[in-house]
């Protein structure tokens, strides 16, 4: 019933009545979404339906589905998301080659954690932070690894390891050459920055 008054339905053609009445009577179950009579004879069942095999219920999520989905991710894709925003340029002083890279955010972390107990407006906070900087970020030298470039000296260890090696041919290498690596890797940062702030927010504050 609608707003007080009964609701009314379509009549049924007597023909079709006819032949649901003979299956009643025959004991058949017929097949209509608006009526289910079972036969006679058939007990009432009191267990719920079941469902259609042709509606499979879907299993539970889990985290074994998750890490099973995690596995078909592309490599590559993860690959592309890491290295977003990296920027590498070749500076050519002379006859050498310097390949310049940005950092990542861990590489900044650990960079900034070498001048973490010094004072901010002091010489050795700068010079710190550029050496530790750029041991991370001058990738190259004449198409070799920076720490190829590493030379013992007297007094050096035995064992150091690559990033260590990095960092002292950064301290040795002449303040201007430096200097000049350093504004060239400050650039590449501003331009990886400007890249990612010019992403466009309109779509999501509009949203």
């Amino acid at each position: 019933m609608v707003d007080g008054n009964p609701t009314t339905r379509s009549p049924i053609p007597d023909e079709i009545m006819q032949g649901k009445r003979e299956d009643i009577e025959s004991g058949k179950v017929f097949n209509d979404t608006r009526t289910a009579v079972p036969p006679a004879s058939a007990p009432v069942s009191e267990d719920p339906p079941t469902v259609p095999p042709s509606v499979p219920t879907p299993p539970p999520v889990g985290d074994a589905d998750v890490a099973e989905e995690a596995k078909k991710i592309n490599p590559i894709m993860i690959e592309d998301l890491l290295m977003f925003g990296s920027i590498k340029h070749e500076m050519l002083v002379g006859n050498m080659r310097f390949v310049v890279r940005t950092l990542n955010n861990e590489e900044k972390e650990a960079a900034f954690a070498a001048v973490s107990s010094l004072p901010t407006q002091s010489f050795i906070h700068y010079a710190t932070l550029r050496d530790a900087l750029m041991a991370r970020a001058l990738d190259k030298v004449n198409g070799m690894p920076l720490e190829t470039s590493y030379r013992k000296i007297e007094g050096d260890k035995d064992d150091y390891s690559n990033l260590e090696k990095r960092l002292l041919v950064i301290k040795r290498m002449h303040t201007p050459l430096l200097n000049k690596l350093y504004e060239l890797y400050n650039i590449l940062e501003a331009k990886a920055e400007e890249a990612v702030v010019n992403i466009d927010f309109e779509e999501v504050k509009n949203s």
